[in-house]
């Protein structure tokens, strides 16, 4: 069975991509919008915290921090929030830059437990179930 990914997870991954395609100079008009709208309204809830993922996008730390405030926010406030994560890929992947939207999920196994990611999937686009042939 394939594990959810959180909303906040799909936030921030959106976030890091395009914060690491707009430090390297890569990242389009389109694209610019589309990060600058999903930055302002995690911003409200994360400021600092996203301000230090985008100095940083590819810590995983900085980006589960703003995961896990973006998904202590209320579902309404959550699905826009992951419209305009969407919004952000679409652009990525239409600029060029798919590649970077895959998600990093850490797994850490605490007390004794075993921990195993071989059901995690987190690229993009999702995997297709069912019979397509």
């Amino acid at each position: 069975m394939v594990e959810p990914v959180t909303t906040g997870a799909v936030v921030a991954a959106a976030l890091a991509a395009g914060a690491g395609t707009l430090a390297k100079g890569a990242l389009g008009a389109a694209g610019k919008e589309a990060y600058e709208a999903l930055k302002s309204l995690v911003g409200r809830v994360a400021g600092s915290e996203v301000a230090r993922l985008e100095e940083k996008p590819d810590s995983d730390n900085r980006a589960g921090v703003v995961a896990e405030v973006v998904d202590e926010q209320p579902p309404t406030d959550q699905i826009r929030l992951r419209a305009l994560a969407e919004e952000l890929r679409t652009a990525l992947d239409h600029e060029g830059h798919g590649a970077a939207v895959d998600n990093r999920i850490t797994v850490i196994a605490a007390n004794g437990g075993m921990a195993a990611g071989r059901d995690l999937y987190s690229g993009w686009p999702p995997p297709k179930t069912g019979n397509s042939g």
